[in-house]
């Protein structure tokens, strides 16, 4: 994800914008699911860090999109919610991840929310 922003003067550079570009369209909303599933179900604390670089890397490529993913994800966490997370809990945590300025202040967000769901 990284690698389509960065290094903008080497000769690959179009290329790997391509790529990531073709990926992002197929797989992001998908990939924006199941990380945010996965963290709230089952995976550990410590893969918070690597959970927030990557969605944080998502939003950098198209803010609008990704927020669109992460709302649609959330909106379904919250149609199975059987725990007491609100929907202004839900809110905060989507604009602070979308306004997020660097990876770990998504990885930080995350581990607060994750924290509602158990």
């Amino acid at each position: 994800l990284k690698s389509a922003q960065s290094r903008p003067d080497l000769h690959d550079f179009q290329a790997r914008q391509l790529i990531v570009g073709n990926l992002y369209k197929e797989f992001g909303g998908r990939l924006v699911d199941t990380l945010v599933r996965s963290a709230v179900i089952s995976l550990p604390y410590y893969t918070y860090s690597d959970i927030g670089d990557v969605l944080y890397y998502l939003s950098e490529l198209d803010k609008v999109t990704f927020s669109g993913w992460l709302e649609a994800t959330l909106k379904n966490l919250a149609h199975g919610n059987t725990q007491s997370v609100t929907s202004k809990q839900l809110e905060d945590f989507h604009q602070a991840v979308v306004k997020a300025e660097e990876p770990s202040e998504v990885a930080h967000q995350l581990r607060d929310f994750v924290r509602l769901w158990r």
